[in-house]
């Protein structure tokens, strides 16, 4: 799946998937998409796939956190 493609930073698998239709706003698990998972590993090049692709940037997770938010509690700065 893209999201255990994010995960295991699988970049090449993760755009084949998104490639073939692959939903870049799936739900994984507690609520959080592939985008949120990529920005918690700072997984910089998934994160720009998953933009590229339309990731949603206002989704939010079980706690109510976007991927902004998780981003600031993660300290990236990019």
């Amino acid at each position: 799946s893209l999201g255990l493609a994010v995960q295991n930073e699988h970049t090449f698998i993760a755009e084949l998937l998104l490639s073939r239709g692959a939903k870049v706003d799936k739900v994984i698990n507690l609520g959080q998409t592939a985008l949120m998972k990529a920005i918690v590993r700072n997984q910089f090049a998934s994160v720009v796939l998953l933009l590229s692709y339309g990731a949603s940037t206002t989704l939010k997770d079980l706690s109510g956190k976007t991927p902004l938010h998780i981003a600031i509690e993660q300290g990236v700065d990019d």
